[in-house]
């Protein structure tokens, strides 16, 4: 048990060989076993501390670029510090019930920048990648009205302007492709 109350739990993969990212070849050469810790589901009302170790194989090909690489899995794919059931749970958590970000990721145990990272993942694989477009037009918006601001100096106005790009290709419907403040 951990000195918070939380439980620690230690998995590690048992696969005796990859098959390397870059060129196909399997390995059973082991380079290392890096540890890394995981956030996934509560245990309950317990929070669960996971530890992940994964077999890192030295790439038997000697012409492939990578050198070595690390085993994956679909709940765990390279680099990600949280498990694909967490992604679901806080994806649907923000999504389906209109909370916060700062909320859901309280409730979590994750920062709310995370609970974002998430939810754009999350978004990205629904609407899939955007379609090119052949002409684009900048404009800029005023967002408010101006407001004056008391500094220590005195008082300063504030423009509130927001740069909008815009899909200007004639036969779509167009859009807004992104904004930017200033």
């Amino acid at each position: 048990m951990a000195s918070d109350g939380g439980r620690v739990v230690t998995v590690e993969s048992t696969a005796a060989e990859g098959g390397c990212p870059a060129c196909g070849v399997l390995s059973g050469l082991v380079k290392e076993r890096p540890t890394s810790r995981v956030k996934d589901l509560p245990h309950g009302l317990v929070p669960l501390r996971v530890w992940v170790r994964k077999r890192r194989f030295r790439c038997a090909e000697p012409l492939c670029p990578r050198r070595s690489f690390t085993q994956t899995c679909p709940q765990l794919p390279a680099r990600a510090r949280l498990t694909g059931r967490l992604r679901v749970k806080v994806a649907a958590a923000v999504t389906a019930t209109n909370r916060a970000m700062s909320e859901v990721g309280k409730d979590y145990g994750v920062a709310w920048w995370t609970v974002h990272r998430v939810l754009v993942a999350a978004a990205a694989d629904v609407l899939g990648p955007a379609e090119p477009t052949t002409a684009i037009g900048i404009d800029e918006t005023r967002a408010r009205s101006v407001r004056w601001l008391l500094a220590e100096v005195g008082w300063r106005r504030t423009d509130p302007w927001m740069t909008s790009i815009v899909d200007l290709d004639p036969t779509r419907r167009g859009g807004i492709i992104g904004l930017a403040p200033g």
